[in-house]
């Protein structure tokens, strides 16, 4: 059986889980940022890390798998089917399960005659942008790194095209 972490430690793998900040999980534990980063080099601190990462999974019966699912679910969403036919929202028991965990918040505003409207909000866009980076077909890191030799010739175009001039009266017919 492996030997317990120092309990130093032990808190330092508990904060790092939370979000893989270096710099947050050492000062919420009383260290340095540099600290922190000398310990994820150690082969013990990686093996409690492994470990908790273990036990969060099975605590929460959570794992990347479902969380793709899940981003998924909401991305794919026909918001359509939220709807009645006259575009009034249907009502929670109309809707199915995972309608229902598509909607990430409702708004309900009294209109001027009195009757009341509600304002759904799912966040389709973003989940479709977490799926798509997730696959790789959506790189929003530039890389600056170049090993070559960069001149202003490569940078520049050799010709500038200059804007057209269309005189809108002879497009008339």
């Amino acid at each position: 059986m492996a030997e317990r972490p120092a309990p130093q430690i032990e808190l330092f793998v508990l904060e790092y889980i939370k979000d893989f900040r270096v710099k947050r999980a050492s000062e919420a534990v009383g260290l340095q940022a540099y600290q922190g980063r000398e310990l994820l080099e150690r082969d013990d601190v990686q093996a409690a890390l492994v470990e908790a990462t273990r036990a969060r999974v099975k605590r929460t019966e959570m794992d990347a798998d479902a969380a793709l699912r899940e981003t998924w679910l909401m991305a794919s969403v026909n918001v359509a089917q939220l709807f009645n036919n006259d575009w009034s929202v249907k009502y929670r028991d109309e809707l199915t399960e995972d309608q229902q965990r598509a909607i990430t918040g409702a708004k309900y505003k009294q209109q001027i005659d009195g009757s009341m409207s509600v304002e759904i909000k799912t966040d389709k866009s973003a989940n479709l942008a977490l799926v798509l980076r997730h696959l790789g077909l959506l790189n929003d890191h530039v890389d600056v790194n170049h090993a070559g030799n960069v001149t202003l010739e490569m940078l520049v175009p050799k010709s500038i095209p200059r804007p057209v001039k269309v005189d809108p009266l002879k497009l008339l017919p």
